[in-house]
């Protein structure tokens, strides 16, 4: 892979296609989940821009997994448990919300 890592711009594609389709209804940010290991990540990452954003004022947030395309067990954990609840108290959210997967219906 001597051009990099294309999972980037394509997550970013598919971001902006979605958003086209909604019209760019709604203020959004890629955002990125799932460090592991001691290598550099995808920065934002999810849990440092849910700090930042609550800390502006933005109390009410929606998780969108996009780059999931099924439901995941970790995947879930992580967003509903480790951000939506001890993240979200930690910074005092009203409401931190994932929406579901893309799963096999798109």
């Amino acid at each position: 892979m001597n051009r990099g890592d294309p999972y980037p711009a394509e997550v970013g594609a598919t971001v902006q296609l979605v958003m086209q389709e909604l019209g760019w209804s709604n203020p959004y940010r890629l955002v990125w989940q799932s460090k592991v290991g001691p290598l550099p990540w995808l920065e934002p990452s999810t849990e440092d821009t849910i700090k930042v954003m609550c800390k502006r004022g933005q109390k009410n947030l929606m998780l969108v997994p996009i780059a999931f395309v099924n439901d995941h067990i970790e995947t879930l954990h992580e967003l509903d448990i480790e951000y939506a609840q001890d993240i979200g108290k930690e910074v005092g959210a009203e409401r931190i919300a994932r929406c579901a997967t893309p799963n096999c219906d798109p």
